[in-house]
């Protein structure tokens, strides 16, 4: 059953409405009945940010040449919570999407992956995000967002469960595109919480140019955040608009602080250069996969980062292999289409590991 809950905490001219809808969106003051309360184990991991529908072109050609779309769930916060939970890590994910169709297909996606919704949100005052994927050309990905004043932006920093994050081993958590927005504040505020609480702070700039008024305003969010994470996946787009040069080594010693634990650059199908002390830097190679569709895979291979890191120990070093698995997770991810459909099981990936072997 639905019930409806108008949530007060919020100025009378800023109320949102929001939705409690099988475990979305609670209400930490309300009485619930016994019935509602379900037994979850304490997530490891924590996403927070946005989750959106992507539609995804079926065919190649320009947006401007009407290519069929098919919707799926996605947005990178999103996609981690589901990939780490297909990877047998218990995960909870905090943000907002609208009261609408694609909301509650994205709630839906969450509930059936094992991801820990109680505290993500539900409002009536805005509409869930949404991405547009077109494919001008083979092997080219083109990125069109309706973000800015979408559900996954409003989510208040009072509505941040920060028990939640405290509890956790590692955050994962972006600031959005909108500068200024609840979700920038909300995302900050629960950095703060994790690194006062010393758990591993992951982070993928996962910059998008489309998504962003210039790249200079991209630059500046990337570099509020980077004070807090310490455990970051660039990919190699990424690490040239951050550095303006191409060389994946020279970017590593150049971006590493000394709070963190783990940074590397990743270059598709090439492989993975990372480095744990900001001085020895490693590569990596990648699997080789037929790529049906590279949506999300960079979600994917931090994922398998996360679960690595899960298995071992959130302290301990991570290995060659980690990595390897880590492009196995992504490599997988490849050879299907869109974002969260793609996404493999831990037993898809060791198959995929041991059939290569």
């Amino acid at each position: 059953m639905r019930t409806k809950r108008e949530i007060g905490r919020e100025p009378a001219e800023e109320r949102v409405k929001d939705v409690d809808i099988e475990g979305a969106a609670i209400d930490a003051e309300a009485p619930r009945s016994p019935q509602s309360f379900v037994f979850r184990p304490t997530p490891a991991v924590v996403t927070l940010g946005e989750a959106t529908i992507d539609f995804i072109a079926t065919r190649v050609g320009a947006f401007d040449t009407f290519p069929p779309f098919v919707p799926a769930p996605g947005g990178a916060p999103a996609n981690v919570a589901v990939a780490v939970a297909r990877l047998g890590v218990p995960v909870a994910f905090i943000g907002r999407v609208g009261d609408d169709p694609f909301g509650h297909a994205i709630l839906a996606s969450f509930r059936a992956a094992g991801v820990d919704i109680s505290a993500a949100r539900v409002t009536r005052e805005a509409d869930t995000a949404l991405a547009f994927a077109t494919f001008p050309r083979e092997g080219a990905r083109q990125f069109n967002f309706i973000w800015d004043r979408s559900a996954a932006m409003t989510y208040n920093p009072d509505d941040l469960p920060v028990g939640l994050i405290r509890r956790a081993k590692c955050l994962y958590a972006r600031l959005g595109r909108s500068s200024g927005s609840p979700m920038e504040r909300t995302a900050l505020k629960a950095m703060q919480v994790a690194q006062e609480a010393e758990i591993a702070i992951a982070f993928d700039p996962n910059i998008r140019p489309a998504a962003w008024r210039n790249l200079q305003e991209a630059r500046d969010s990337v570099w509020k955040i980077w004070e807090y994470a310490n455990v970051i996946k660039l990919a190699r787009e990424d690490a040239t608009i951050l550095t303006g040069h191409d060389d994946p080594t020279r970017a590593l010693a150049e971006v590493w602080r000394p709070h963190m634990r783990f940074l590397c650059v990743t270059d598709g199908p090439h492989g993975c250069w990372y480095t744990q002390d900001g001085d020895e830097v490693r590569f990596v190679p990648a699997w080789p996969a037929e790529e049906v569709d590279g949506t999300g895979a960079g979600d994917a291979f931090l994922s398998g980062l996360l679960a690595a890191m899960h298995s071992h120990g959130w302290a301990a070093p991570l290995t060659d292999a980690d990595i390897r698995f880590a492009s196995a997770v992504a490599a997988v991810c490849v050879t299907r289409w869109g974002a969260q459909a793609s996404l493999p099981s831990r037993a898809e990936v060791d198959t995929f590991m041991q059939e290569r072997s």
